[in-house]
């Protein structure tokens, strides 16, 4: 693997590369999983609207409403925390 020259114009190393690579994908990552959690609760919230409007589907339909949208919160909190250890948390 040749060297790589970064913004800075200073000459990066084989393993400075894979570590910036490896950010890289960290950030690729974090950013389809944060789409995909929307995706999934915008696609729960339109199949939870066309359920039968009877007081058993109503009744279950608000379970999984505050259970499948809390992921993407949970998921956005725990983004936010200050800490790796209140991250875990």
């Amino acid at each position: 693997m040749q060297n790589m020259i970064n913004p800075k114009h200073e000459i990066l190393k084989e393993s400075q590369i894979s570590k910036v690579k490896m950010q890289n994908d960290k950030a690729k990552f974090k950013n389809e999983f944060k789409k995909r959690l929307y995706n999934w609760v915008l696609r729960l919230i339109k199949f939870i609207d066309k359920l039968p409007k009877d007081s058993v589907c109503s009744v279950l339909g608000k379970q999984l409403l505050r259970s499948g949208t809390s992921t993407l919160a949970n998921y956005i909190e725990a983004n936010s925390a200050s800490s790796r250890k209140d991250f875990i948390n």
